[in-house]
């Protein structure tokens, strides 16, 4: 019967050691508490856990080493006592707490607490602290995100494949209400509720593909423009993520400049046109001044009179030629380059300074050239005089160099030229 005892005793001793190595190598924390709430057994895996040796933390050891405050110990102890006296409770207590260490290290543990024979308490606790960090960097991230989607003043939603609104920021749930969350877009956007003609949902979504487009008739006739940038969700399909940008008002600012960019453009045609006829009569008048007169002195007044009136022409011809540059509606024709630099030249005559400039003409095109004359005619005018008006004082014998050539590249059956004007 002895000999019996001794070997029961040792197979339950060895059973034991056994345990203890398993729960040593998994790294499981295991704490047993009698019903006064002292640890009667702790698993060896401590040391390499918190530092302890499981014998420190017998009896009241543990409360009073691993927890930062006297308040927070009693507070766990009555919850132990609570979880082991209440049979209501259900079977399995779990909760999470910070643990303080010996060895420097103060992780996270998830407990999960029993009840065991004799009104033992068994709390079992797998370290959690990775998980935390990740939980913790996650909330901050995700903070962050939402801090910054609160903060853009644009409004921005996520919508999914069937166009129904799966997000939106706070400017968006400000103007629309959480309602709108789970409807279709252009039944919350769109005043005539129906879906934009160039919605990009009308073809597949490109992740990480962003398209713009601008359009009216949303929230009371408002023109938005909305980048649309393809993504995907966690679930694995595919979403919109949409930023609305309201440019009602900068709309109307275009339209007002646009408008009264045209009526000057239209004041400066009619200027234009208005005193050429008087300008016309002036020329006129001088002329038959010239054949009747004959005082020098007067002939001289003549002639002064006569380059303010041609300078007061180009100017005129200026204005003229600025307002058919802003409608866009230049008049293609074929142009003798060599008759068209003839003219320029001859009523560039009255620039001051014009006969202290030699010009030189080299002139490679043996064909016309198809551009509209007016125009050409301005910016060889507006070359030539800038030429003279701003060459260098002093120097003798300057000149203004014009060297035209062609160079045969085809667009279709056009062939470009190219101006070249030294000075």
């Amino acid at each position: 019967m002895l000999h019996e005892d001794v070997t029961e005793k040792t197979r339950r001793e060895n059973e034991l050691k056994r345990s203890d190595d398993i729960l040593h190598r998994v790294g499981t924390l295991v704490l047993v508490s009698n019903p006064k709430g002292e640890i009667v057994y702790c698993a060896p895996s401590i040391k390499k856990a918190l530092g302890y040796m499981p014998e420190e933390v017998l009896g009241n050891g543990w409360w009073n080493m691993t927890f930062y405050n006297k308040n927070d110990q009693e507070k766990a102890k009555e919850q132990v006592h609570k979880f082991n006296g209440n049979r209501q409770i259900a079977g399995k207590g779990i909760y999470e707490r910070q643990v303080r260490g010996k060895n420097g290290r103060d992780p996270w543990i998830l407990w999960q607490q029993t009840r065991g024979s004799d009104g033992l308490v068994i709390g079992v606790g797998h370290d959690i602290t990775e998980r935390k960090r990740i939980e913790d960097a996650f909330r901050d991230e995700k903070e962050f995100s939402e801090t910054i989607l609160s903060t853009i003043p644009d409004g921005i939603d996520i919508v999914d494949e069937e166009g129904k609104i799966l997000y939106m920021n706070a400017p968006f749930l400000s103007a629309f209400g959480k309602k709108a969350i789970g409807k279709k877009c252009y039944d919350v956007y769109r005043d005539d509720k129906t879906q934009c003609e160039i919605c990009p949902l009308k073809k597949p979504i490109e992740v990480g593909k962003t398209e713009t487009i601008v359009t009216s008739g949303i929230a009371c006739e408002k023109t938005f423009m909305i980048s649309h940038t393809g993504m995907k969700l966690p679930s694995g399909k595919k979403a919109i993520l949409e930023i609305f940008r309201d440019i009602t008002r900068m709309r109307k600012t275009e339209q007002q400049l646009v408008s009264r960019n045209r009526e000057l453009n239209q004041f400066f045609y009619r200027v234009s046109h208005d005193l050429k006829g008087p300008s016309a009569s002036i020329l006129g008048i001088l002329n038959i001044g010239k054949e009747t007169i004959e005082d020098r002195e007067s002939l001289e007044y003549f002639d002064l009179i006569g380059t303010s009136v041609n300078k007061l022409n180009v100017i005129l011809d200026g204005l003229s030629q600025i307002t058919l540059i802003q409608q866009g509606n230049p008049k293609k024709e074929p142009v003798n380059i060599e008759s068209l630099l003839d003219d320029t030249i001859s009523a560039c005559k009255y620039i001051k300074g014009f006969d202290e400039v030699d010009i030189k003409i080299v002139n490679h095109l043996e064909r016309p050239v198809i551009t509209d004359r007016k125009l050409l005619d301005t910016i060889l005018t507006n070359l030539i005089d800038n030429a003279v008006k701003y060459r260098k004082a002093g120097v003798k014998n300057s000149f203004i160099k014009i060297t035209t050539r062609s160079e045969e590249r085809r667009v279709g059956k056009e062939c470009r030229s190219r101006w070249s004007t030294y000075h």
